[in-house]
């Protein structure tokens, strides 16, 4: 699978029509239009969610919204057929026509109550391609900053009565680098938060998060246990 968006992560901007040139002949015919097995939102986003694109793909897709114009037909059986998408720049026609084939059937256009074939047309804007991002992570690696984190810890603080110092740490990782606001959430021993926070004040630099290669603020939890000799 790719690294596509689901449908709920997804920006999406719709212009549904249904046009029926069946009905554009005659205005007096008792006439109901063809309708999605969903609400709109909800059937673009299964659209959306069942194109399987492959990442070769993906990866040639810009990272912004793309416009697709479908044009498609609707049997008098409701299923959907001869998808076509107007200047399909992205060759991704066939993908589209699938998932909208392995949804349920449409709800047919009718006249005078008889079942009618209808050529329908649907406008979607969706951002398909996730943003590239990159996890916040120590500039020393982060086997090596648990280590020396773990070992300036155990230098200053003292056996718990034979337990183990089991403990749970936020913080925010500045565009800069910098740790931020750290905060022990979870511990066996509130004696030593202080001395904890100190210790990693003191650590060299990470190399903050990026969001399309630039650097953005983000939080990490990290839980450590300092093993004593009993």
């Amino acid at each position: 699978m790719s690294n596509i968006y689901s449908y709920k992560n997804t920006i999406l901007i719709l212009i549904f029509l249904l046009t029926n040139s069946l009905f554009a002949q005659n205005d007096s015919l008792n006439q109901v239009k063809a309708q999605p097995p969903f609400e709109t939102i909800e059937y673009v986003s299964q659209i959306i969610s069942n194109l399987n694109l492959p990442e070769e793909k993906v990866a040639n897709l810009p990272n912004e919204n793309i416009t697709f114009n479908l044009s498609f037909f609707v049997s008098n059986e409701g299923k959907v057929n001869n998808v076509r998408i107007k200047n399909d720049n992205y060759e991704l026609n066939s993908y589209f026509e699938n998932a909208m084939k392995s949804l349920p059937n449409w709800i047919p256009a009718k006249i005078n109550g008889e079942n009618k074939s209808s050529r329908e047309q649907l406008v979607i804007s969706v951002k398909l391609k996730a943003d590239e991002e990159t996890k916040a992570l120590p500039e020393i690696g982060l086997r090596k900053f648990n280590q020396e984190l773990i070992s300036k810890i155990f230098k200053d603080v003292e056996s718990l009565d034979g337990q183990d110092l089991i403990f749970r740490v936020t913080f925010i990782v500045e565009e800069d680098g910098s740790l931020t606001n750290i905060k022990i959430v979870e511990s066996n021993s509130p004696l030593y938060h202080s001395e904890i926070v100190r210790v990693i004040k003191s650590m060299p630099k990470w190399n903050p998060a990026r969001e399309n290669g630039i650097p953005v603020r983000s939080t990490f939890s990290m839980p450590v246990r300092i093993i004593f000799e009993k």
